[in-house]
């Protein structure tokens, strides 16, 4: 879609604002991901706030961990692309809610690894399946086959991208 429509504002409501012309950054795909991202994101962050009080960043790391029981923080904040003081203040809010722990690992008494809680466990499967509905809404309208090809090919490019 090369044009959208500007939002009016109330009081100019019967005035017809013209299409913005976006044909120069909708042939970039960093563009068209980013709108795209932002829609999406904002859908999912609104019915995860709505539904559980808990912010899509929250939800990712819940779910990263219960997959890697004893995962790093760095290596999570690296999964996640999420700098490591950002990291420490996310993983502060999900102890405070009881949802998380840090352990030492016997091996290695310098390190932290992170678990779910029983609670954060059941956090986690709820969120799950509320966050599986949200997606498959968002992509409503794309075909089972075109939304596997979408996703395997944001995997590409991501991989791509990473690496220069």
């Amino acid at each position: 879609m090369a044009h959208i429509r500007r939002r009016i504002p109330p009081r100019h409501a019967r005035l017809a604002a013209p299409p913005i012309d976006l044909s120069a950054l909708r042939s970039l795909v960093g563009f068209s991901v980013r709108i795209a991202q932002l829609h999406v994101y904002d859908h999912f962050h609104r019915e995860l706030w709505r539904r559980h009080h808990v912010h899509p960043g929250a939800y990712s790391a819940l779910m990263i961990i219960q997959k890697n029981p004893g995962i790093r923080p760095g290596e999570l904040a690296v999964a996640l692309v999420v700098k490591r003081p950002n990291m420490t203040k996310l993983l502060d809010s999900l102890q405070r809610r009881g949802w998380i722990e840090r352990q030492t690992p016997k091996h290695d008494g310098r390190g932290v690894s992170l678990m779910l809680t029983p609670a954060g466990s059941r956090k986690a499967e709820r969120f799950a399946s509320d966050a599986a509905l949200m997606d498959k809404r968002a992509t409503g309208g794309l075909s089972g086959s075109e939304r596997a090809d979408l996703l395997r090919l944001l995997d590409r490019l991501s991989a791509r991208v990473s690496r220069i």
